[in-house]
């Protein structure tokens, strides 16, 4: 059996969880309708960020609670995220931002590391990642760099909140095509829309339903693609 990279157990977090489970195993992506509070509160939970009142949360075989600080940094470094909320270092440039998370963890050089995130940004439809500060960059730039940031380090585990508005529609066609990479390699991913998201049938197979209510209802086929309320 496929191992759940992402394995929540009974987990309880007021207001938004009452006793959620959730597996999502190597290879697999979950697609599942989420208000944008309840997206940002599950996106917490995976990462390590939240620790719930009750319940186990079990990401890539270890569970957050047990792990020691500097073992829960190293484990957090194994998951990409991916939400329009998420800051910028204002006194950085933008690459610059996005390679941040790296340097401290590999032993590429920077050269290579730069290479990797442009050709990301060329796969999202932007020839390079900008070198702007954040505040003069296009909000559309922005949000690819985000993309690019989640999926730089080639990480084990993607949690992808309700997509930025700004994200224009070859970068989404993109990003869909990275997370069936990232997929095949063996990862597991997160896909959450607070919308009709019509991507969710194009996502790698996966559990599919609604967050509501504390609770999820996942729908019978794996492979489904549920009608949502716009």
């Amino acid at each position: 059996m496929t191992r759940a990279l992402v394995d929540l157990t009974a987990v309880v977090l007021p207001p938004e969880f009452a006793g959620l489970d959730l597996q999502v195993p190597a290879g697999a992506c979950a697609a599942l309708h989420a208000e944008r509070a309840a997206s940002e509160q599950l996106a917490d939970v995976v990462g390590g960020l939240l620790t719930p009142s009750a319940g186990q949360v079990v990401v890539c075989g270890q569970e957050w609670r047990a792990l020691s600080a500097a073992a829960t940094y190293a484990l957090r470094a194994r998951v990409g995220r991916l939400g329009s909320h998420l800051a910028w270092i204002q006194n950085l440039n933008v690459d610059e931002n996005v390679l941040l998370p790296l340097l401290d963890r590999t032993r590429a050089p920077l050269p290579e590391l730069r290479a990797r995130a442009h050709a990301l940004a060329q796969a999202l439809g932007l020839d390079e990642v900008p070198r702007a500060r954040p505040a003069r960059t296009a909000r559309s730039e922005l949000a690819v760099a985000a993309a690019v940031r989640m999926l730089l380090g080639d990480p084990d585990v993607l949690v992808i909140e309700p997509l930025d508005p700004a994200l224009p529609e070859s970068a989404r066609r993109g990003l869909l095509g990275l997370v069936h990479a990232a997929c095949a390699r063996g990862a597991a991913a997160v896909w959450l829309s607070d919308t009709a998201d019509h991507w969710f049938a194009d996502l790698p197979p996966g559990p599919r339903g609604r967050l509501s209510g504390g609770s999820l209802a996942l729908d019978d086929s794996p492979l489904a693609n549920p009608e949502f309320d716009a």
